[in-house]
């Protein structure tokens, strides 16, 4: 049923409901699904969840069962916002759409006309941005003290990554664009080409053929892309591929993209020159066991030193040193340490020990602020995540 008829639908049940009975099948899209507390979740509250969920690439398998677990984790935000007193105006959803859209770098009302597209109306997105702003306000101000990465921890977290490996992927496209054979149709088109080339059709042939990108001339190629590079739309489909797979159709705002998964590699990331640690190394002799305990209440560089005259060594102290001038194992292997940490390698006589007596960074500012973001971002997701489960056993919640 389109748009309109829905929209006609929904007045004429409003506007007749204290007159005379429902039908049943009015019954049946306006009857509670779920009931989460005092408040309910309808068929046409599912329904359209259902539609906006395909509109925005979701897998088609699970896809009743996923929203309405969002449904209800929606609710419950809701729910406990209104317990504090958070309102949001209308004015807020509408710079929540802005903002969800220009990340997409889709115009707002282009976007609100491709749902549309799909059965989708703009009631159920206000309801789905207006959950996300009350729950990041709960989240924000619960938990924003304890999400803030310290100093430290931002200067660990920047050294990690600049001597880790990273995991990189390769992928090939065909885009297909609506202008070519409107939406409908592009769609069934995809599914069948996708259907054919998981079957063992040529990916390369079939880009050159139908795709309309710039890749489409080398077979729809794309170069080697950092896994946590790629778009969240995107890295839900293709992390599901095995190396030849294609992917099901995953549209975007003109159009539908397949993808086939190339290749995977890990690769070592650029360690950056303005990282400088100095730490100390000892070749220690004696069973790993006594060295482990003579090792235990090394705090600084001095402790280092101090052990290393009572053993007979040089403090074996080296640095300040770049980490790019070490050797990939060993810059590893300090990442992993904090300052004032040490760690043991057994050897034939004992145990080779490597302790970090300090790390400095000259990271630019953007790094570190994008680096501060992400900790940032992952910390307060992981608490609000926390918060939700309490409200989920907490609550009453009844499937009819």
């Amino acid at each position: 049923m389109g748009q309109s008829m829905h929209l006609v639908r929904r007045l004429i049940l409003l506007a007749i409901v204290s007159l005379q009975p429902l039908t049943a099948a009015a019954q049946s899209d306006f009857s509670s699904v779920v009931s989460v507390n005092s408040g309910s979740i309808t068929g046409y509250d599912v329904e359209q969840r259902m539609a906006l969920l395909t509109a925005l690439g979701a897998p088609a398998d699970q896809l009743r069962d996923d929203a309405i677990a969002q449904l209800i984790d929606d609710e419950l935000k809701t729910q406990f916002g209104e317990r504090l007193g958070i309102l949001i105006s209308d004015g807020e959803v509408a710079q929540g759409l802005m903002e969800f859209t220009s990340q997409r770098n889709i115009d707002s009302e282009d976007y609100l006309n491709r749902l549309a597209d799909y059965g989708v109306h703009k009631e159920t997105m206000d309801a789905l941005l207006r959950a996300g702003l009350v729950w990041r306000q709960i989240v924000q101000g619960r938990f924003r003290s304890q999400a803030l990465p310290t100093d430290k921890e931002l200067d660990e977290a920047l050294n990690l990554a600049a001597a880790a490996a990273r995991e990189s992927i390769r992928l090939a496209e065909i885009v297909l664009p609506f202008s070519e054979r409107g939406q409908a149709e592009t769609f069934a088109f995809a599914q069948d080409l996708a259907a054919k080339l998981n079957g063992g059709g040529d990916f390369g042939e079939a880009a050159k053929t139908y795709s309309r990108s710039s890749s489409a001339s080398v077979g729809g190629t794309l170069d080697w892309m950092p896994k946590d590079r790629l778009p969240a739309l995107i890295s839900s489909q293709a992390l599901q591929l095995s190396v030849g797979g294609v992917s099901g159709p995953i549209p975007f705002p003109q159009g539908i993209v397949l993808l086939k998964l190339i290749g995977e590699r890990e690769e070592s990331s650029d360690r950056r020159p303005d990282v400088t640690v100095t730490y100390g190394e000892l070749a220690l002799a004696g069973s790993l066991s006594d060295i482990v305990a003579e090792t235990s209440e090394l705090e600084t560089c001095p402790d280092l030193k101090r052990l290393a005259a009572k053993a007979g060594l040089t403090d074996g102290i080296v640095g300040p040193v770049n980490l790019s001038d070490l050797d990939a194992s060993s810059a590893l292997r300090i990442a992993r340490l904090d300052i004032g940490e040490s760690d043991l390698a057994p050897t034939a006589n004992g145990a080779s020990l490597l302790f970090l007596c300090e790390r400095t960074s000259a990271t630019d500012a953007e790094m570190r602020d994008q680096m501060r973001g992400l900790l940032f971002s992952r910390r307060i997701a992981a608490l609000g995540d926390g918060l939700l489960q309490e409200l989920k056993r907490n609550a009453v919640i009844k499937f009819q």
